[in-house]
C-alpha cells in the first residue's frame, strides 16, 4: 500500500483523515494558507517522491507545474503544525500507539518515542501517558483492525502516522482548535 492508497484507505475507513485532493492546473489555493502537496502514484513504490510542505499558494501552484510537467499526479492538503505526533503499529498481538511532542520527523529519524502506551488482552501496558486524547486513539485503532482484520490475519501490520495538529495561516501561525488527523496508512509485514 502506497501513499495515495493509503490516503483512500483513510477515507474509506472514516477516522479524521488529511482533507487531500487531486491538484490540477485549475486548482485555486487561498493565499491566507499554507499547503503540503505530494506527487502520487496510484500502484507501486512510491518513496522519496517530490513533496513540497508547508509552502504558499503561489510556490504550490510553481511545484505543482513542476511535478505534472515530469508527468507525476499531485495530491495537495492544507499544512498543519503539530502539537504532538506518532505512530500507530496495529497487529493481532496488540496496538502500540508512540509519539513525540511536535512533528514526527523526530520520531521517525531518531526513533526516540517521548511516550509510548501499549494495549493488549484489555489492558494497558507501558503507558507513560493514559490521556483522553489516546483513549480516542486507541479507539480509530480498534475501529482500523475491525476494518482491516484481513490484512492482519495474514500476519500482517497495520501502520498510522498521526497528529494532534492546529491549522496556521500563510504566516505559520496556529489558529483554531487542535484536531487529530491521520495522514499515513500503510500495510507492513
Amino acid at each position: 500500500m502506497n501513499k495515495l492508497q493509503g490516503f483512500k484507505a483513510l477515507k474509506e475507513l472514516g477516522i479524521p483523515a488529511a482533507p487531500w485532493k487531486f491538484m490540477t492546473a485549475d486548482t485555486e489555493l487561498s493565499k491566507e494558507l499554507l499547503w503540503t502537496i505530494r506527487c502520487a502514484v496510484e500502484v507501486g513504490d512510491d518513496y522519496n517522491l517530490p513533496r513540497a510542505i508547508g509552502v504558499t499558494a503561489d510556490r504550490a501552484k510553481q511545484k505543482f507545474t513542476e511535478f505534472s510537467a515530469k508527468g507525476l499526479k499531485v495530491i495537495y492538503y492544507p499544512y498543519f503544525k503539530a502539537i504532538t505526533s506518532g505512530t500507530v503499529d496495529i497487529s493481532e498481538e496488540c496496538i502500540v500507539i508512540e509519539g513525540v511532542y511536535g512533528d514526527l520527523w523526530k520520531l521517525v529519524t531518531e526513533d526516540r518515542p517521548d511516550f509510548r502506551l501499549m494495549y493488549a488482552n484489555g489492558c494497558f501496558y507501558n503507558c507513560n501517558i493514559p490521556t483522553d486524547g489516546f483513549i480516542r486513539l486507541l479507539g480509530y485503532a480498534k475501529q482500523v483492525f475491525a476494518r482491516m482484520k484481513g490484512f492482519i490475519e495474514m500476519d500482517k501490520h497495520i501502520y498510522l502516522e498521526w497528529s494532534l495538529a492546529m491549522s496556521v495561516n500563510f504566516l505559520s501561525i496556529p489558529s483554531g482548535k487542535p484536531y487529530l488527523v491521520f495522514y499515513e496508512c500503510r500495510v507492513t509485514d
